[in-house]
């Protein structure tokens, strides 16, 4: 399977594109030959990458940029629609506490550095069965572009940025004001999502008087639970249908922005993203734990997030710069979960037990840019150096209770009094960081160094809610450390067509607070938790080395890749027994090694280059093959996905009325797990294809649609759901991906 999808794929990208056709196209007659006015994906411009607009061809590493008309082209509704296209990157359903963080090449969770212009978006963090935090706190609709760099990413976002970096940028005034040549812009958006039984209405408004524009948005989403493939109801584990819910989501995008020339900028931001979420449980009814058994569970969840935000931006010939950035800024994030279980003891008498649990990260700081191009003989230096500095509060509070149903009397409950995970905590983050891009060779060669300097430091407090909940705990302890994080880049262009790119880099992940104070006793299950505060820095380098080659014909990059990762830690893992008091010990330790090497292709052609009859026609694919090893435990990294290809053919008339996209997704099996303890379920491989289409209605008004997994076909995404659950278990069938589905967006704009 692995080997006839690579071959299909290098097939379908290069051997249309023979050395005979390309001196055929460069040889003929302007007049007459087809062009292409299309852009290859490798002319999209980042500002992640490199801290600077630069073309994703000219950028030293592996970089996506999706944009604003992609994004809603392929009506994507959240954050794992957004990627579904993407192979190598993955966002994971965790059923009831909704999706993920991305996962790059086998690398999630916080390891990977998630931002929204510029500024962190909270950690994840996850206690017990009733408590998981997740980072779904962004709605599409406000977004212009979406950056996702791949590989190590340190020297110039530091901590967290150990597997790679998605940064999201939200839409300015001047997206609409500027396109349009318009003083006012207006549009309304609605659309519905037949995975989720969705619906949503977006409403833009943007002005500009003078020197002054604003921009104003509100998108509102209200569904339920997305559908899985299986189609028994009822309760229990053999529930095939995914769990009831209702949720809503509400976001807010404000921006005022002062320009008086092109020299100054001011921005003040204000962001708003709130959801909540309603669950009926059903698949964990008649589920027993201890003789005691759940006759019913149900769940509120509620998940918020307010940045506000001032960018300046100052654009000037000095000797020390001829860009400055600065921003400040302050984001509160919060997530409460409330779990309601009706429980029947052994006796036959009915309890009520609660858990409420919050989780609360607040961040802010200041960070400042600058650029400088310098020109020193026919050696050029485009200069990027800068700092950042800011602090971020954690937070965690538990609380919960068991009364007797028909008593109304408060029950023993192991959980007792309010208590907290962790201590109350600050971290704080000094940083410096300076890159160099060096062009020489008439051009033909950029080379691209840099190094980051980072001080963190951890001050614990413990409070009367942390002692009283966790007795016995050893006193929270403070912890701080540097780390250098170098890079080198380089770009070699063999001739306008071909060129060749490697990089070196470093990543590292401060340890997290959670894990260094983690703290907890359970006397009835019998364990502990304990902290652990000689916990290392995890490490990274990658290693990666590509072909790329863009012209009239399209594009196709070829990419290899090696990262190795160090000290990795692991959260709460069991030491054994304390001789003294009898209890399980937990603990968060470092491992010692893991690594993961891969390929990734991706590529596009203009078929019209090829035949006047395919004017207009385009093909795209791309494949991302990966293998991880826990050195440590010599076993398969479950982290990695299969093998995966996606392989596009759309038409896009020359008027920009109309067109549509047959996409192909091709994943193999997943047949390299960890084993070492037990038996593991593998998803089997699927194909599935889905058929996009617009149409411009109007000068006015747009129709976006979509018909998903159009052969209706049964599959399973591999995810962090699956990992660890063995061939029979009766919940894989409520575990699938939803089956053929229709989505559609309309928009209107003035």
């Amino acid at each position: 399977m692995k080997l006839r999808l690579v071959h299909a794929v290098l097939l379908l990208c290069i051997t249309p594109v023979t050395a005979q056709q390309i001196t055929e196209l460069e040889d003929a007659d302007p007049a007459t030959a087809p062009v292409a006015e299309l852009q290859t994906e490798l002319d999209q411009i980042s500002v992640t990458a490199t801290r600077s607009e630069r073309a994703v061809k000219d950028i030293a590493g592996t970089v996506s940029v999706l944009e604003e008309f992609e994004i809603e082209r392929q009506l994507a509704n959240d954050i794992s629609d957004l990627v579904r296209y993407e192979p190598g990157v993955t966002v994971d359903n965790s059923g009831r506490f909704g999706l993920t963080g991305f996962r790059i090449r086998g690398i999630g969770g916080d390891r990977v550095l998630t931002t929204i212009d510029g500024i962190r978006i909270a950690d994840e963090f996850s206690f017990g069965p009733f408590q998981d935090s997740n980072r779904d706190f962004i709605d599409l609709d406000a977004l212009k572009a979406v950056e996702i760099i791949r590989g190590p990413a340190s020297a110039l976002y530091g901590s967290d940025a150990i597997g790679g970096v998605v940064s999201f940028l939200t839409k300015d005034p001047e997206d609409y004001l500027g396109i349009f040549n318009k003083e006012v812009y207006i549009s309304a958006k609605a659309g519905y999502n037949g995975a989720s039984d969705s619906a949503l209405g977006t409403l833009t408004l943007a002005g500009k008087q003078q020197d002054l524009s604003g921009l104003f948005l509100y998108t509102r989403r209200d569904g339920h639970e997305t559908e899985s493939y299986g189609g028994l109801g009822g309760t229990g584990p053999t529930r095939e249908q995914a769990d009831p819910q209702d949720y809503t989501t509400d976001n807010v995008l404000a921006k005022l922005i002062y320009e008086p020339s092109e020299t100054h900028r001011l921005a003040f931001t204000l962001d708003h993203f709130q959801g909540d979420t309603d669950s009926e449980l059903l698949s964990s009814i008649g589920t027993s734990s201890r003789g005691v058994s759940i006759e019913d569970e149900s769940a509120h969840d509620e998940r918020e997030r307010t940045r506000y935000s001032v960018d300046y931006r100052l654009r000037t010939d000095t000797p020390v710069f001829d860009q400055l950035q600065f921003k400040l800024y302050r984001q509160d994030s919060q997530t409460d979960q409330h779990t309601s279980q009706l429980q029947r003891l052994t006796d036959g008498s009915l309890t009520r037990r609660s858990r409420d649990s919050s989780f609360e990260q607040n961040v802010q700081g200041t960070s400042i840019q600058l650029d400088k191009d310098i020109l020193a003989g026919t050696v050029s230096h485009h200069l990027v150096y800068g700092g950042e500095a800011y602090t971020i509060d954690g937070d965690n509070y538990r609380y919960g209770s068991t009364v007797d149903v028909l008593t109304g009397e408060p029950v023993d409950d192991s959980a007792g009094a309010p208590t907290r995970a962790f201590p109350l905590s600050e971290t704080t983050h000094y940083a410096a960081y300076v890159q160099d891009e060096i062009t020489l060779a008439d051009g033909r060669l950029t080379l691209t160094p840099g190094l980051r300097f980072d001080y963190f430091e951890l001050d614990a407090s413990s409070d009367p809610v942390y002692e009283s909940g966790n007795p016995g705990i050893a006193s929270p302890e403070d912890f701080d450390d540097t780390e250098f994080s170098p890079k080198f880049g380089a770009v070699f262009r063999l001739n306008d067509t071909w060129s060749i790119f490697g990089q070196y880099a470093q990543g590292f992940r401060a340890p997290p607070y959670d894990d260094i104070n983690v703290g907890f006793i359970n006397l009835v299950g019998g364990y502990t938790t304990v902290p652990n505060p000689n916990l290392k820095p995890e490490t990274s380098e990658g290693f990666e080395l590509g072909l790329r080659s863009t012209g009239r014909f399209g594009s196709l990059t070829l990419t290899g890749y090696y990262n190795e990762y160090e000290d990795f830690i692991e959260s709460l893992a069991p030491q054994g027994f304390d001789p003294v008091s009898g209890l399980l010990i937990f603990q968060s330790i470092n491992r010692a090694e893991v690594t993961i090497q891969g390929v990734e292709i991706k590529g596009e052609l203009f078929l019209d280059q090829f035949s006047e009859s395919l004017q207009d026609w385009r093909f795209n694919a791309a494949i991302a093959y990966a293998r991880g090893e826990d050195e440590t435990l010599d076993q398969p990294l479950n982290s990695i996905d299969p093998l995966q290809g996606v392989l596009g053919l759309s038409y896009d008339h020359a008027s920009g009325n109309w067109g549509g996209e047959l996409i192909w997704t091709l994943t193999a099996a997943k047949d390299r797990v960890d084993e070492s303890t037990t038996e593991q379920f593998k998803t089997p491989g699927y194909g599935i294809v889905d058929v996009l289409g617009y149409y411009r209605v109007s000068e006015h008004a747009e129709v976006n649609f979509g018909v998903f997994n159009l052969t209706d076909k049964e599959y399973w995404q591999w995810s962090e759901e699956l990992i660890g659950r063995s061939p029979d278990d009766p919940a894989l069938a409520r575990l699938t991906e939803p089956g053929r589905n229709f989505n559609i967006n309309f928009r209107t704009e003035w």
